[in-house]
């Protein structure tokens, strides 16, 4: 198995959580774990996309979809390096972090769609 497909199918792994978190109930507890979730699957799709090492990148950098989510993922980066600065706990209720939580399911198929189009590039 070539190091391409074992991280596709980390990548394929990590959206089949995010799943499962998002069917959860809807508490302080998983929305954070959702949150977090969201995060650690688009790191994966991030490494994926770039160990294609294609100028396929430049469309992802220029899709709608994806510059939404990597909005996301900053907004919760940073909601979450401040939270672990100061100790706090986590404030999920946050209007950012309530949008990003909303569309989580949305996120969910955009990572689909980018896992089935790098999977049939490997």
């Amino acid at each position: 198995m070539t190091p391409t497909k074992v991280m596709l199918t980390h990548l394929d792994w990590t959206i089949l959580r995010l799943e499962e978190i998002i069917e959860r109930e809807n508490t302080p507890y998983f929305r954070s774990a959702a949150l977090q979730r969201f995060g650690l699957t688009y790191e994966m799709a991030l490494k994926c996309i770039n160990s294609f090492n294609i100028q396929g990148n430049q469309a992802f950098e220029q899709d709608i979809e994806w510059l939404e989510m990597v909005d996301a993922y900053n907004h919760i980066h940073q909601h979450l390096d401040t939270v672990n600065k100061s100790g706090t706990e986590p404030a999920v209720a946050s209007n950012l972090s309530e949008t990003v939580y909303n569309n989580l399911n949305r996120y969910c198929k955009i990572f689909q769609k980018i896992y089935r189009h790098l999977d049939a590039l490997a």
